[in-house]
């Protein structure tokens, strides 16, 4: 998993839990929380990763677990999340 704001600059992480509205991951350093934020992550299937915005809902351990909410995930993705 990939996570990068704004800027370009990047995180790698792994998923916690994942859902079709959000997921919680694990990074290895704190996430600079500015302006817009994308997630990449492979949900399992044949097709591969993809890219999606989301927003932070909380942290849930500082500086290392996050829990996020996707943003504008097309439905083409959700059912591939519900497949998974």
């Amino acid at each position: 998993m990939e996570i990068k704001n704004g800027s370009g600059k990047m995180w790698r992480g792994t998923s916690v839990d994942v859902s079709t509205t959000g997921m919680r991951v694990r990074v290895d350093t704190p996430l600079e929380l500015r302006g817009f934020m994308f997630i990449s992550f492979h949900p399992g299937d044949s097709v591969g990763p993809f890219w999606t915005k989301f927003s932070l809902v909380r942290e849930v351990v500082p500086g290392r677990e996050y829990g996020i909410r996707f943003l504008d995930l097309p439905p083409k993705n959700v059912e591939r999340l519900l497949a998974a």
